[in-house]
């Protein structure tokens, strides 16, 4: 049987660190998972999602948050909150653009929204300065900003499969 909500009794666990959930019935992240202070590794995978809850930022110990096959449509502006996400993996939805906010995340080395309907490159992504590998492939970027240059740590770049017709 497929997981349908985060049951209760998870909020006995406090000392709980890494959270996969794979369920193609889990339609919400219930207020069960804000109780899980000391996570810091979550997966959401094949799960019809379409609002990543804003409540979630509180989980302020977030170093890796995956979320793969979903029917998310944006990422909030309190995605900034999660100061210790050094890792934001994101394939398969329904994300058109990335949020400013995301120049908050101080500490991500990795950011993948692959699969996604990312339209543009938000020039905040540059001044991410301890990124280390972007990947933003299979999706309908056009352009790639010049500023992409000022990413001096980056090891790892990955546009493939998008709409660029011109490389600065």
């Amino acid at each position: 049987p497929s997981l349908v909500t985060i049951p209760k009794g998870f909020i006995g666990l406090s000392n709980l660190q890494k959270l996969p959930i794979e369920s193609k019935k889990l339609p919400t992240i219930s207020d069960e998972i804000l109780f899980l202070k000391s996570l810091t590794d979550l997966s959401i995978i094949n799960s019809p999602i379409q609002e990543f809850p804003s409540k979630m930022t509180s989980l302020v110990n977030l170093e890796t948050l995956k979320l793969d096959n979903t029917n998310l449509n944006e990422l909030p502006k309190s995605i900034g909150d999660l100061k210790y996400l050094s890792v934001l993996d994101i394939n398969k939805s329904n994300i058109k653009k990335i949020p400013s906010e995301i120049i908050n995340l101080k500490l991500l080395k990795k950011l993948a929204i692959t699969n996604s309907l990312i339209n543009e490159i938000n020039p905040t992504l540059t001044q991410l300065i301890n990124l280390r590998s972007l990947n933003l492939s299979y999706n309908k970027i056009m352009e790639i900003p010049p500023e992409l240059g000022n990413l001096e740590n980056l090891v790892e770049l990955n546009l493939s499969n998008n709409n660029i017709s011109n490389i600065p």
